[in-house]
């Protein structure tokens, strides 16, 4: 949607107008207001133009935007990006974040195998970071390589210290506050070009890494549930 009137700007310089028309006009209609409301970009209350424009009309003179008003060209990556750092280290809907699926977690515990036949917290951990890292130089460019299926999808443990452990758990929070910024920076009309070294889009990619990680933080939750003493 576009606010193109001038007698409707005048309008909505006014909060109370302004919060009623925000009610009324869907979000999905109205992304720019709506990514300032979901806490995704700091934009101003009255931000309520697409790019920066000059309104005309032939009863009042003419307006200029504000000049401190920015648009919003991803508003769609912002709000991949905020799902993002739900799952790692926010307050998403569906529970705890890894960081506090991780936090207290000792090494030994986190090496450990309460479940045979199923990866250990620490694998979950490196293989989360795993595919973080490879969606983070796809961006850059670098096509992503097979893994599924391969000895790369699993990075073996090969420091089982206190040491190690707190290094694994940094570098997965750490990859993915780096992933959350560079969809930040995506545009939009971005999202539907081929991911390098794939078939599908970079729109399946994000929401796929965001599903992979939290489907794996609840197997993370599990283990700390079979762990004795827990």
């Amino acid at each position: 949607m576009i606010v193109d009137s001038p007698e409707l700007v005048a309008i909505l310089t006014s909060e109370p107008e302004r919060e009623l028309f925000l009610r009324l006009i869907p979000a999905d209609e109205f992304p720019w207001q709506y990514s300032h409301r979901a806490g995704l970009h700091p934009v101003r209350r009255n931000a309520l133009w697409p790019r920066p424009h000059s309104y005309t009309s032939t009863t009042t003179p003419t307006t200029p935007c504000p000049t401190d008003e920015v648009p919003i060209l991803n508003s769609e990556c912002l709000r991949i990006a905020d799902q993002m750092r739900r799952a790692f280290n926010g307050d998403p809907w569906h529970g705890s974040p890894l960081r506090d699926l991780l936090a207290g977690v000792p090494a030994e515990r986190a090496f450990a195998r309460p479940v045979s036949s199923a990866h250990s917290i620490w694998e979950l951990v490196l293989h989360i970071d795993l595919y973080v890292r490879v969606a983070c130089e796809a961006i850059q460019g670098v096509p992503m390589p097979k893994l599924f299926g391969t000895e790369r999808d699993w990075p073996a443990v090969t420091d089982d210290d206190a040491t190690a452990w707190t290094g694994a758990t940094s570098h997965l929070l750490q990859s993915g506050e780096q992933l959350a910024q560079a969809i930040e920076a995506f545009a939009d009309q971005r999202l539907q070009d081929t991911v390098p070294g794939r078939e599908y889009d970079f729109y399946y990619l994000f929401h796929g890494i965001v599903q992979h990680s939290l489907y794996h933080g609840g197997q993370i939750a599990l283990l700390r549930g079979a762990l004795p003493g827990s």
